[in-house]
Protein backbone atom coordinates (compact mmCIF):
# COMPACT_ATOMS: atom_id res chain seq x y z
CA UNK A 1 0.00 0.00 0.00
CA UNK A 2 1.19 3.50 -0.85
CA UNK A 3 -0.56 6.74 0.11
CA UNK A 4 0.18 9.43 -2.49
CA UNK A 5 -0.41 13.05 -1.42
CA UNK A 6 -0.36 15.72 -4.14
CA UNK A 7 -0.29 19.48 -3.55
CA UNK A 8 -1.32 21.82 -6.39
CA UNK A 9 -0.32 25.00 -4.54
CA UNK A 10 3.41 24.63 -3.83
CA UNK A 11 4.58 26.70 -0.89
CA UNK A 12 1.05 27.77 -0.02
CA UNK A 13 -0.35 24.77 1.82
CA UNK A 14 0.65 24.64 5.49
CA UNK A 15 -1.21 21.40 6.20
CA UNK A 16 0.56 19.65 3.30
CA UNK A 17 3.92 20.89 4.57
CA UNK A 18 3.18 19.71 8.11
CA UNK A 19 2.02 16.29 6.89
CA UNK A 20 5.09 15.92 4.71
CA UNK A 21 7.37 16.75 7.64
CA UNK A 22 5.67 14.14 9.83
CA UNK A 23 5.10 11.30 7.35
CA UNK A 24 7.50 11.59 4.38
CA UNK A 25 10.09 9.33 6.01
CA UNK A 26 7.61 6.47 6.29
CA UNK A 27 7.73 4.01 3.41
CA UNK A 28 3.97 3.94 2.83
CA UNK A 29 3.79 7.66 2.01
CA UNK A 30 4.75 9.59 -1.12
CA UNK A 31 4.45 13.39 -1.37
CA UNK A 32 4.47 15.37 -4.63
CA UNK A 33 3.93 18.98 -5.65
CA UNK A 34 2.60 20.18 -9.00
CA UNK A 35 4.60 23.24 -10.08
CA UNK A 36 2.50 23.92 -13.20
CA UNK A 37 -1.25 23.46 -13.26
CA UNK A 38 -2.91 22.41 -16.50
CA UNK A 39 -4.53 25.44 -18.22
CA UNK A 40 -8.30 25.79 -18.44
CA UNK A 41 -9.23 25.72 -22.14
CA UNK A 42 -12.30 27.90 -21.43
CA UNK A 43 -11.10 30.35 -18.74
CA UNK A 44 -13.63 33.04 -19.64
CA UNK A 45 -16.71 30.82 -19.82
CA UNK A 46 -19.53 32.34 -17.71
CA UNK A 47 -20.69 30.56 -14.58
CA UNK A 48 -24.06 28.94 -15.40
CA UNK A 49 -24.93 28.63 -11.67
CA UNK A 50 -25.84 25.01 -12.36
CA UNK A 51 -24.18 22.30 -10.26
CA UNK A 52 -24.28 19.95 -13.25
CA UNK A 53 -22.24 22.31 -15.44
CA UNK A 54 -18.65 22.89 -14.22
CA UNK A 55 -17.70 26.46 -13.41
CA UNK A 56 -14.07 27.60 -13.48
CA UNK A 57 -13.38 26.35 -9.96
CA UNK A 58 -14.77 22.87 -10.71
CA UNK A 59 -12.96 22.67 -14.05
CA UNK A 60 -9.72 23.39 -12.21
CA UNK A 61 -10.48 20.53 -9.83
CA UNK A 62 -10.84 18.21 -12.83
CA UNK A 63 -7.58 19.48 -14.32
CA UNK A 64 -5.80 18.93 -11.01
CA UNK A 65 -7.19 15.41 -10.87
CA UNK A 66 -5.93 14.69 -14.39
CA UNK A 67 -2.49 16.00 -13.47
CA UNK A 68 -2.52 13.99 -10.26
CA UNK A 69 -3.53 10.79 -12.03
CA UNK A 70 -0.52 11.08 -14.32
CA UNK A 71 1.68 11.11 -11.24
CA UNK A 72 -0.35 8.37 -9.55
CA UNK A 73 0.09 6.18 -12.61
CA UNK A 74 3.87 6.39 -12.33
CA UNK A 75 3.67 5.31 -8.67
CA UNK A 76 1.21 2.53 -9.53
CA UNK A 77 3.60 1.13 -12.13
CA UNK A 78 6.61 1.37 -9.84
CA UNK A 79 4.79 -0.42 -7.00
CA UNK A 80 3.02 -2.86 -9.35
CA UNK A 81 -0.26 -2.02 -7.65
CA UNK A 82 -3.42 -3.90 -8.60
CA UNK A 83 -5.85 -1.19 -7.48
CA UNK A 84 -6.07 2.54 -6.94
CA UNK A 85 -8.45 4.48 -4.69
CA UNK A 86 -9.33 8.18 -4.81
CA UNK A 87 -9.26 9.96 -1.44
CA UNK A 88 -10.16 13.57 -0.71
CA UNK A 89 -8.25 15.62 1.85
CA UNK A 90 -11.34 16.31 3.97
CA UNK A 91 -12.16 12.62 4.47
CA UNK A 92 -11.02 10.40 7.33
CA UNK A 93 -10.83 6.62 7.09
CA UNK A 94 -13.22 4.94 9.53
CA UNK A 95 -11.99 2.62 12.31
CA UNK A 96 -11.10 -0.78 10.83
CA UNK A 97 -11.41 0.83 7.39
CA UNK A 98 -8.40 -0.95 5.88
CA UNK A 99 -9.71 -4.26 7.16
CA UNK A 100 -13.10 -3.54 5.57
CA UNK A 101 -11.49 -2.36 2.31
CA UNK A 102 -9.46 -5.56 2.04
CA UNK A 103 -12.62 -7.57 2.63
CA UNK A 104 -14.60 -5.58 0.03
CA UNK A 105 -11.98 -5.83 -2.74
CA UNK A 106 -11.51 -9.55 -2.20
CA UNK A 107 -15.22 -10.23 -2.22
CA UNK A 108 -15.92 -8.02 -5.25
CA UNK A 109 -13.20 -9.85 -7.17
CA UNK A 110 -14.67 -13.20 -6.17
CA UNK A 111 -18.14 -12.16 -7.34
CA UNK A 112 -16.82 -10.73 -10.63
CA UNK A 113 -13.84 -12.92 -11.61
CA UNK A 114 -13.67 -11.31 -15.07
CA UNK A 115 -13.08 -7.94 -13.43
CA UNK A 116 -15.08 -4.87 -12.40
CA UNK A 117 -15.03 -1.23 -13.48
CA UNK A 118 -15.03 0.31 -9.98
CA UNK A 119 -15.80 -0.48 -6.36
CA UNK A 120 -17.63 2.12 -4.30
CA UNK A 121 -16.75 2.34 -0.59
CA UNK A 122 -17.74 5.99 -0.07
CA UNK A 123 -19.44 8.86 -1.90
CA UNK A 124 -18.49 11.79 -4.13
CA UNK A 125 -14.99 11.63 -5.63
CA UNK A 126 -13.83 9.79 -2.52
CA UNK A 127 -13.64 6.06 -1.94
CA UNK A 128 -13.72 5.06 -5.61
CA UNK A 129 -11.51 2.01 -6.17
CA UNK A 130 -10.38 1.46 -9.77
CA UNK A 131 -8.34 -1.35 -11.33
CA UNK A 132 -4.86 0.16 -11.63
CA UNK A 133 -4.58 -0.46 -15.36
CA UNK A 134 -7.62 1.79 -15.97
CA UNK A 135 -6.10 4.87 -14.35
CA UNK A 136 -4.47 6.49 -17.44
CA UNK A 137 -7.52 5.70 -19.57
CA UNK A 138 -9.85 7.35 -17.07
CA UNK A 139 -7.53 10.38 -16.84
CA UNK A 140 -7.89 10.92 -20.59
CA UNK A 141 -11.64 10.37 -20.34
CA UNK A 142 -12.00 12.96 -17.57
CA UNK A 143 -10.01 15.44 -19.65
CA UNK A 144 -12.36 14.88 -22.57
CA UNK A 145 -15.39 15.67 -20.36
CA UNK A 146 -13.83 18.70 -18.68
CA UNK A 147 -16.41 21.31 -19.72
CA UNK A 148 -19.41 18.96 -19.67
CA UNK A 149 -19.75 17.58 -16.12
CA UNK A 150 -18.12 17.82 -12.65
CA UNK A 151 -15.52 15.14 -11.87
CA UNK A 152 -17.69 13.27 -9.37
CA UNK A 153 -20.36 12.99 -12.08
CA UNK A 154 -17.86 11.94 -14.74
CA UNK A 155 -16.45 9.12 -12.63
CA UNK A 156 -19.95 7.62 -12.24
CA UNK A 157 -20.64 8.08 -15.95
CA UNK A 158 -17.37 6.23 -16.58
CA UNK A 159 -17.65 3.21 -14.30
CA UNK A 160 -21.37 2.73 -15.04
CA UNK A 161 -20.51 2.72 -18.77
CA UNK A 162 -23.08 5.39 -19.62
CA UNK A 163 -21.33 6.59 -22.78
CA UNK A 164 -20.21 4.81 -25.95
CA UNK A 165 -16.55 5.50 -25.15
CA UNK A 166 -16.82 4.02 -21.64
CA UNK A 167 -18.79 1.00 -22.87
CA UNK A 168 -16.26 0.29 -25.61
CA UNK A 169 -13.38 0.22 -23.13
CA UNK A 170 -15.02 -1.48 -20.14
CA UNK A 171 -16.82 -4.12 -22.20
CA UNK A 172 -18.86 -6.30 -19.80
CA UNK A 173 -17.25 -5.11 -16.57
CA UNK A 174 -19.72 -3.71 -14.04
CA UNK A 175 -19.37 -1.38 -11.09
CA UNK A 176 -19.64 -2.85 -7.59
CA UNK A 177 -20.64 -1.32 -4.26
CA UNK A 178 -19.75 -2.14 -0.67
CA UNK A 179 -22.70 -1.98 1.71
CA UNK A 180 -21.07 0.42 4.17
CA UNK A 181 -19.48 3.87 3.96
CA UNK A 182 -15.80 3.70 4.97
CA UNK A 183 -15.00 7.42 5.24
CA UNK A 184 -16.09 10.20 7.58
CA UNK A 185 -16.38 13.70 6.12
CA UNK A 186 -14.65 16.34 8.25
CA UNK A 187 -17.12 19.22 8.53
CA UNK A 188 -20.32 19.81 6.57
CA UNK A 189 -19.16 22.06 3.73
CA UNK A 190 -18.41 20.53 0.33
CA UNK A 191 -15.61 21.97 -1.80
CA UNK A 192 -17.91 21.79 -4.81
CA UNK A 193 -21.49 22.12 -3.58
CA UNK A 194 -22.70 25.36 -2.04
CA UNK A 195 -23.82 25.53 1.58
CA UNK A 196 -23.64 22.64 4.01
CA UNK A 197 -25.16 19.18 3.95
CA UNK A 198 -25.44 16.14 6.19
CA UNK A 199 -23.10 13.34 5.26
CA UNK A 200 -23.06 9.60 6.07
CA UNK A 201 -21.21 8.50 9.18
CA UNK A 202 -18.90 5.52 9.47
CA UNK A 203 -20.39 2.21 8.35
CA UNK A 204 -23.76 3.66 7.45
CA UNK A 205 -25.39 1.95 4.49
CA UNK A 206 -23.91 3.31 1.26
CA UNK A 207 -26.53 5.21 -0.70
CA UNK A 208 -26.82 8.78 0.58
CA UNK A 209 -25.66 11.49 -1.87
CA UNK A 210 -25.59 8.95 -4.70
CA UNK A 211 -27.52 8.16 -7.85
CA UNK A 212 -29.14 4.72 -8.13
CA UNK A 213 -26.55 3.18 -10.44
CA UNK A 214 -23.78 3.53 -7.84
CA UNK A 215 -25.70 2.67 -4.66
CA UNK A 216 -25.55 -0.63 -2.81
CA UNK A 217 -28.46 -2.76 -4.04
CA UNK A 218 -30.27 -3.45 -0.79
CA UNK A 219 -33.23 -5.05 -2.58
CA UNK A 220 -31.24 -7.57 -4.57
CA UNK A 221 -28.50 -8.21 -1.98
CA UNK A 222 -30.22 -7.74 1.39
CA UNK A 223 -28.25 -10.61 2.94
CA UNK A 224 -24.88 -9.54 1.55
CA UNK A 225 -22.40 -6.65 1.77
CA UNK A 226 -21.33 -6.49 -1.91
CA UNK A 227 -23.60 -5.74 -4.84
CA UNK A 228 -24.32 -6.88 -7.45
CA UNK A 229 -24.17 -10.26 -5.74
CA UNK A 230 -25.43 -12.68 -8.40
CA UNK A 231 -21.88 -13.95 -8.97
CA UNK A 232 -21.48 -15.44 -5.51
CA UNK A 233 -21.06 -19.14 -4.90
CA UNK A 234 -23.13 -20.28 -1.94
CA UNK A 235 -24.36 -18.30 1.10
CA UNK A 236 -22.44 -15.08 1.79
CA UNK A 237 -20.23 -14.44 4.80
CA UNK A 238 -21.16 -11.03 6.17
CA UNK A 239 -19.23 -9.12 8.82
CA UNK A 240 -21.27 -7.10 11.31
CA UNK A 241 -19.30 -3.90 10.67
CA UNK A 242 -22.10 -1.63 11.89
CA UNK A 243 -22.31 -3.35 15.27
CA UNK A 244 -18.60 -3.28 16.05
CA UNK A 245 -17.08 -0.45 14.03
CA UNK A 246 -19.62 2.36 13.79
CA UNK A 247 -19.50 5.59 15.78
CA UNK A 248 -22.36 4.27 17.94
CA UNK A 249 -20.60 1.02 18.88
CA UNK A 250 -19.90 0.80 22.61
CA UNK A 251 -16.33 -0.33 21.90
CA UNK A 252 -14.47 -1.31 18.74
CA UNK A 253 -13.47 -4.75 19.99
CA UNK A 254 -15.79 -5.75 22.84
CA UNK A 255 -14.69 -9.37 22.54
CA UNK A 256 -11.24 -8.61 24.03
CA UNK A 257 -12.33 -8.09 27.65
CA UNK A 258 -12.20 -11.75 28.77
CA UNK A 259 -8.90 -12.66 30.49
CA UNK A 260 -7.18 -15.98 29.71
CA UNK A 261 -7.24 -18.32 32.71
CA UNK A 262 -3.80 -19.29 34.01
CA UNK A 263 -4.42 -23.03 33.52
CA UNK A 264 -5.57 -22.66 29.89
CA UNK A 265 -3.17 -23.36 27.01
CA UNK A 266 -4.03 -22.02 23.53
CA UNK A 267 -3.44 -24.83 21.01
CA UNK A 268 -3.59 -24.68 17.20
CA UNK A 269 -5.69 -27.33 15.53
CA UNK A 270 -5.31 -28.92 12.14
CA UNK A 271 -7.58 -27.91 9.29
CA UNK A 272 -11.15 -29.10 9.80
CA UNK A 273 -10.71 -30.26 13.42
CA UNK A 274 -12.96 -29.45 16.37
CA UNK A 275 -11.49 -28.11 19.60
CA UNK A 276 -12.74 -31.23 21.37
CA UNK A 277 -10.45 -33.25 19.10
CA UNK A 278 -7.52 -30.81 19.43
CA UNK A 279 -7.62 -30.69 23.23
CA UNK A 280 -8.34 -34.41 23.55
CA UNK A 281 -5.13 -35.14 21.68
CA UNK A 282 -3.31 -33.16 24.39
CA UNK A 283 -4.99 -35.20 27.12
CA UNK A 284 -7.02 -32.12 28.05
CA UNK A 285 -10.54 -30.76 27.64
CA UNK A 286 -11.75 -27.72 25.72
CA UNK A 287 -12.89 -24.83 27.95
CA UNK A 288 -15.79 -23.34 25.98
CA UNK A 289 -16.05 -20.43 28.41
CA UNK A 290 -12.48 -19.44 27.43
CA UNK A 291 -13.06 -19.15 23.68
CA UNK A 292 -13.77 -15.44 24.20
CA UNK A 293 -10.32 -15.00 25.75
CA UNK A 294 -8.75 -16.24 22.50
CA UNK A 295 -11.04 -14.16 20.29
CA UNK A 296 -8.53 -11.50 19.34
CA UNK A 297 -5.86 -10.97 16.72
CA UNK A 298 -2.93 -11.05 19.17
CA UNK A 299 -3.73 -14.58 20.34
CA UNK A 300 -4.30 -15.83 16.79
CA UNK A 301 -1.02 -14.38 15.54
CA UNK A 302 0.91 -16.31 18.20
CA UNK A 303 -0.15 -19.58 16.56
CA UNK A 304 -0.89 -18.76 12.91
CA UNK A 305 0.65 -16.74 10.09
CA UNK A 306 -2.38 -14.47 9.51
CA UNK A 307 -0.64 -13.51 6.24
CA UNK A 308 -3.65 -11.55 4.96
CA UNK A 309 -4.45 -9.86 8.24
CA UNK A 310 -7.19 -10.27 10.79
CA UNK A 311 -10.90 -9.81 10.04
CA UNK A 312 -14.16 -9.93 11.98
CA UNK A 313 -16.60 -12.60 10.80
CA UNK A 314 -19.17 -14.95 12.29
CA UNK A 315 -19.04 -18.72 12.55
CA UNK A 316 -19.43 -21.29 15.32
CA UNK A 317 -15.83 -22.45 14.81
CA UNK A 318 -14.37 -18.95 15.13
CA UNK A 319 -11.92 -17.59 16.28
CA UNK A 320 -9.84 -19.44 13.72
CA UNK A 321 -7.41 -19.22 10.79
CA UNK A 322 -8.48 -19.84 7.17
CA UNK A 323 -5.69 -22.32 6.52
CA UNK A 324 -7.01 -23.48 3.14
CA UNK A 325 -4.90 -21.45 0.71
CA UNK A 326 -7.23 -22.46 -2.15
CA UNK A 327 -10.37 -21.13 -0.43
CA UNK A 328 -12.44 -18.65 -2.48
CA UNK A 329 -11.47 -15.00 -2.00
CA UNK A 330 -14.78 -14.32 -0.26
CA UNK A 331 -13.71 -16.78 2.48
CA UNK A 332 -10.48 -14.80 3.06
CA UNK A 333 -7.77 -17.46 2.68
CA UNK A 334 -4.71 -17.06 4.96
CA UNK A 335 -6.69 -14.63 7.15
CA UNK A 336 -7.28 -14.89 10.89
CA UNK A 337 -10.94 -14.50 11.86
CA UNK A 338 -12.30 -13.16 15.12
CA UNK A 339 -15.92 -13.93 15.94
CA UNK A 340 -18.52 -11.15 16.08
CA UNK A 341 -20.71 -13.43 18.25
CA UNK A 342 -18.14 -15.40 20.21
CA UNK A 343 -20.70 -16.38 22.84
CA UNK A 344 -22.19 -18.70 20.22
CA UNK A 345 -18.87 -20.47 19.51
CA UNK A 346 -18.66 -24.10 20.59
CA UNK A 347 -15.87 -26.57 21.23
CA UNK A 348 -17.52 -29.06 18.89
CA UNK A 349 -17.76 -26.84 15.81
CA UNK A 350 -15.46 -27.11 12.79
CA UNK A 351 -15.13 -25.88 9.20
CA UNK A 352 -13.35 -27.67 6.38
CA UNK A 353 -11.40 -24.52 5.38
CA UNK A 354 -10.22 -23.39 8.83
CA UNK A 355 -7.90 -24.31 11.69
CA UNK A 356 -9.11 -23.50 15.17
CA UNK A 357 -7.39 -21.88 18.14
CA UNK A 358 -8.48 -23.91 21.17
CA UNK A 359 -8.48 -23.22 24.93
CA UNK A 360 -7.25 -26.49 26.41
CA UNK A 361 -7.11 -27.18 30.13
Amino acid sequence: MTIVVVNHSPGQHQVFAAAKTEFASRRFFSFAENPTRLPDPTPNAPDQHNENIPNQHVRQQSLDLVQSMRYYNAVVKARQAAHFMFMEDDMELCPHGMQALHHAIGKASAYAPMGWSALRVSYGMNGVVLPAQDLPIFADYLMSRLVDRPPDHVVVEWFAAETDKARAYLSQRRNMAFRHNLFLHLGKVSSIAKGDRSTPSCFEELGALMVDVEKFDITGCADDDISPCFGRQGPPKVIEWTKYCSANAPTLQPQMIVPLASNVQPVAGNQGETCDTVCGRQGKACRQDQLAALNNCDQLRKLFGCENGCSMFYGLEQPCYVSDATAPAENLPRTCLINSKVAESTCGASHHMTSRICPCA
